[in-house]
């Protein structure tokens, strides 16, 4: 989700004006210029998302995930953008697609088994476990209707 709060300027350019080729110049200079910020990262990956920048956008995910693993929305982002961007018909970039919505599933799972977790979190929490187990369901499908031949028979 938009952390418009961790970057005012950049939110009004993207809330306020629709000027995302700009807003993501701005997250570009930000990245390697400022402090390494896992909400910058996630920004930026975000707006190269939403700008059909996806190798970048994923780069941008990886280092968000590195700096803070435990954000299950951006762990299932990253391997949104490898499931239907990048990944194609190879196995390996799935398989990793795979792997990553599991360990978002895993700790929203987690995180909300736990007595302390607001409302706002719960909810936040509970989309992530959605969005992660039916991108999951559909990756799952996708690689199982891939070992099947023309006819349909499962191949060996």
């Amino acid at each position: 989700p938009w952390r418009a709060k961790s970057f005012p300027v950049v939110r009004d350019l993207v809330v306020d004006r629709g000027q995302l080729p700009e807003a993501r110049r701005i997250f570009a200079l930000l990245a390697e210029a400022g402090p390494e910020s896992a909400d910058l990262f996630n920004n930026y990956g975000l707006l190269c998302r939403d700008t059909g920048a996806y190798e970048e956008s994923y780069e941008a995910y990886c280092r968000s995930v590195e700096l803070n693993d435990s954000d299950p929305r951006v762990l299932n982002d990253t391997a949104l953008v490898l499931h239907y961007h990048l990944a194609g018909d190879d196995h390996e970039l799935l398989e990793h697609a795979r792997e990553l919505y599991e360990q978002s599933i895993d700790v929203a799972r987690a995180e909300l088994l736990q007595n302390e977790v607001d409302a706002d979190r719960k909810a936040y929490l509970a989309e992530a476990l959605v969005d992660a187990s039916n991108n999951l369901t559909l990756l799952r499908a996708a690689l199982a209707y891939s070992q099947l031949d023309p006819a349909g028979t499962p191949q060996d």
